[in-house]
């Protein structure tokens, strides 16, 4: 019901920052420094959300090489190094807000609860870049992944914003554009929406079970005011 505190989570890339140039200049950075193929715009595509080192060791299989072992880690840990120094150079300066974030951000500040940020991002990564698109302020907490070399699922990240706000799953809600994003909050038993204004589209977010699928930001307002 309206007025019962609610915990908003919205993923980051293509959710709450327009993120495709450096993401796709990153990875174009990194492929040509390890000498990977340069990937298509379906790859760079598929590279907004997930983790860096799933997106590399996908490229590195494609490539003939086993990204687990031998040569073929060792260049997903170089890839992933090479587009980690090239995002620190140019990628905050290629990132924007979503154009009427902002404005939806504010219309939800006083609601009842909280508005937090869960990305596969680093932690380390997403508050400054928050801070630099003038973000931050608008989120009461940032989730992200431990700066490593493990990969963690968006379900672990998304089950630590709720442990950490104390919120029920039923008193939750997961925001993002991608099928993880979903299957992270159906994981965790949250409400799910999809957005259609970042990297996927209404047929994956569909497919992944969104209870809900938007096509502007003013059309989730409705949807974060309370528990289901």
């Amino acid at each position: 019901m309206v007025g019962t505190p609610l915990l908003r989570c919205f993923d980051l890339d293509g959710c709450v920052v327009v993120s495709d140039a450096a993401i796709a200049d990153g990875l174009h950075h990194a492929v040509a420094t390890v000498g990977l193929p340069t990937p298509d715009a379906d790859e760079v595509r598929a590279a907004i959300g997930p983790p860096l080192r799933t997106t590399f060791a996908r490229l590195v299989r494609a490539a003939g090489h086993d990204p687990e072992v031998g040569e073929g880690a060792a260049l997903v840990t170089a890839a992933v190094t090479a587009y980690r120094t090239r995002y620190a150079d140019v990628g905050f300066d290629l990132t924007r807000p979503v154009p009427g974030i902002v404005a939806l951000l504010e219309e939800v500040a006083d609601l009842p609860g909280r508005t937090v940020i869960v990305t596969a991002k680093p932690t380390a990564v997403a508050e400054p870049l928050l801070t630099h698109v003038g973000l931050r302020d608008r989120f009461d907490a940032v989730h992200g992944a431990p700066l490593g070399p493990d990969v963690e699922e968006k379900r672990v990240t998304l089950a630590r914003a709720l442990a950490t706000h104390d919120a029920a799953a039923d008193a939750a809600v997961m925001i993002g554009d991608r099928s993880h994003d979903v299957h992270a909050g159906r994981a965790c038993g949250t409400r799910t929406v999809g957005v259609l204004w970042g990297a996927g589209d209404r047929a994956e977010l569909e497919a992944a079970g969104a209870d809900h699928v938007v096509d502007l930001p003013p059309a989730l307002v409705p949807l974060l005011t309370g528990p289901r």
